[in-house]
């Protein structure tokens, strides 16, 4: 195995895109076609390919891209139990200033990286974010798992970010913390603000797009989805400076106060008075004017109903992490 490499220096900023995969060797396929079509110069990228062990091709797959490319191509083989190892491994072994990650099941759009170095405009700028869009030419489905970040938030996730190399490094990287909640992710937030504990900025950069993978999943995936909400309360406990990004700084999002609001309302209407229903029309009203799944207006009524037991979910799961991390939030 290669040992860890010193930067390159140069006037020019280098990068180097780091992606964890395994088993992915269909989807890290279309990953690494766009990467070969950056405008970014070849002369300052590099790609390290850190495969947990996949039982597949993927390594075939890397070898045939990398003698196909003009930059270098590294490939490496290990046991992490999550992504987060994965990535502190390429970051290690990264010879860029910059690191950019991105994870297998996206593709990357020509300009992605050469937007990414753009963003680092000053040194003050400790990372830059790109967005994130489901894959457009790909059928999406009722019940899917995809992403779509439009704007900074309090997130971070690490299928479209860049770093400076240093500094994930001087903050000790992503953290293994997190991983009795895997596949929930966390480790991607720690180290967003870690980094800006540390007094560095962060920008998002709106022309660094990358396309997520859209999954067909079943009903059931689809139902207990916000399980993943579990690890909230325990970053919000870690950094409190989180809360200026929830919804009246104690609400993961406006749609689950109101539907916290919707079972206050149903609660005090069985127990008082039918009058207190009312407090459910601020749930029904957001979730029906959500257009952008579908603007059928019988199908928006259905999605109202559909969405109550997943609502259900995140509530209880939002509780019982309140609870254990003693830390709330709703």
């Amino acid at each position: 195995m290669e040992e860890p490499v010193a930067n390159i220096e140069s006037d020019e900023p280098f990068i180097t895109v780091v992606i964890p995969t395994r088993n992915r060797e269909d989807l890290l396929g279309d990953l690494l076609d766009s990467l070969a079509d950056q405008t970014h110069p070849t002369e300052r990228m590099e790609l390290i390919v850190v495969d947990n062990s996949s039982e597949d091709d993927t390594a075939d797959v890397v070898q045939a891209f990398s003698d196909s490319v003009p930059f270098e191509v590294r490939y490496f083989v290990t046991d992490y139990k999550t992504p987060a190892g994965s990535r502190n491994f390429g970051t290690e072994h990264a010879k860029g200033g910059i690191v950019a990650f991105i994870d297998s099941d996206c593709v990357a759009t020509p300009q992605w990286l050469a937007q990414l170095e753009a963003g680092f405009s000053d040194e003050s700028i400790g990372l830059v974010q790109g967005r994130t869009a489901p894959n457009p030419t790909q059928e999406r489905h009722l019940f899917e798992k995809t992403i779509s970040i439009t704007e900074e938030g309090a997130v971070y996730e690490t299928c479209n970010i860049a770093y400076r190399k240093h500094l994930v490094e001087e903050v000790g990287g992503f953290s293994d913390e997190y991983e009795p909640f895997w596949p929930f992710g966390g480790e991607d937030m720690d180290l967003a603000w870690k980094v800006k504990r540390a007094g560095h900025a962060s920008v998002f950069v709106d022309e660094a797009v990358v396309y997520h993978h859209v999954f067909k999943i079943s009903a059931w995936q689809w139902l207990i989805g916000p399980r993943s909400a579990v690890i909230w309360p325990l970053l919000v406990r870690k950094f409190p400076e989180i809360r200026a990004h929830l919804f009246g700084r104690y609400f993961l999002f406006p749609i689950t106060a109101f539907f916290d609001l919707l079972v206050l309302g149903v609660v005090l209407a069985l127990c008082l008075h039918p009058w207190f229903a009312w407090l459910a029309l601020p749930y029904v009203v957001i979730r029906y004017s959500d257009t952008d799944r579908s603007k059928n207006p019988f199908f928006r009524l259905l999605r109202i109903v559909v969405c109550l037991p997943r609502a259900v979910v995140l509530m209880l799961t939002l509780l019982y992490a309140s609870i254990r991390f003693r830390c709330i939030v709703l």
